[in-house]
């Protein structure tokens, strides 16, 4: 960030001396970074390139991945916490609409093997809310991220 300035010719004073204190003003006024109130395609993509459990967030989650460990096939895993925290100053509305996956092996659409309850919740400002996660695996022996 910040502006860019090519090489100029410095302005003489009549001594035929540099002008050095002109050119040091300058210097300072283009390499401050302007804060920015309108968010551009940069800053935006910056936050997306954060961690989900970064303290520097506005919503910021208790973990960045659950690990569900060994799961039995068409089994449900024991249920971990997920907390999500809203610094915003006013409410925030979650839906956690979890899609159908294809399922490689029969080439169908199934249920989404990972759950999250309450699936809908409005969470107040400068308030946080634990959810709860559990994981059924509709395939042995596979990986689910």
């Amino acid at each position: 960030m910040g502006a860019h300035r090519k090489a100029t010719i410095l302005p003489k004073d009549m001594d035929g001396v540099e002008d050095s204190l002109m050119d040091s003003a300058l210097d300072v006024d283009l390499h401050l970074e302007i804060p920015i109130d309108d968010p551009n395609q940069v800053v935006l993509h910056k936050e997306m390139l954060l961690s989900s459990a970064a303290q520097n967030r506005e919503l910021r989650l208790s973990d960045e991945s659950i690990s569900f460990g060994f799961t039995e096939n068409s089994r449900i895993s024991e249920s971990r916490q997920l907390t999500l925290e809203n610094k915003f100053n006013f409410p925030i509305k979650i839906d956690w609409t979890l899609l159908p996956v294809l399922n490689k092996t029969t080439g169908q659409f199934v249920k989404n093997p990972f759950k999250v309850l309450p699936a809908q919740k409005e969470i107040g400002a400068n308030q946080s809310f634990v959810f709860n996660t559990d994981f059924a695996p509709y395939e042995p022996d596979s990986y689910f991220f």
